[in-house]
């Protein structure tokens, strides 16, 4: 639980330094978003990626999945390095949390059985 409480708050500053290089239209759009329940929360996020890969998350970034497309929806990518030292990008679904696509060398030999 200890490194938990070191990651998120790293993450946290991630996910909110992310937004600075963004349009305020885009930061308005995504904390609308959070508040309406369209996008879930980074710990149900974050717990869904580590369930089902192994490795440390590097980063966590809130996106559309089509730029410039206000109706698409909202995926979270995350990044991880793998056991291995692999990277691998994690795309969940913001809503539900569920994992769209993974990216990367080595995904299958991070994934949990």
């Amino acid at each position: 639980m200890k490194k938990l409480g070191f990651i998120f708050p790293a993450v946290v500053l991630i996910f909110l330094a992310q937004p600075l290089a963004a349009s305020n239209h885009e930061q308005d759009s995504a904390l609308q978003a959070f508040r309406s329940g369209e996008v879930a929360g980074l710990p149900r996020i974050l717990s869904r990626a580590r369930s089902t890969y192994r490795g440390r998350v590097l980063a966590v970034e809130l996106i559309r999945k089509q730029a410039g497309n206000a109706a698409s929806p909202w995926v979270y990518m995350v990044k991880m390095l793998t056991p291995q030292g692999n990277v691998i990008m994690i795309y969940l679904n913001a809503k539900t949390g569920a994992i769209q696509s993974v990216k990367g060398r080595g995904a299958e030999a991070a994934r949990r059985q």
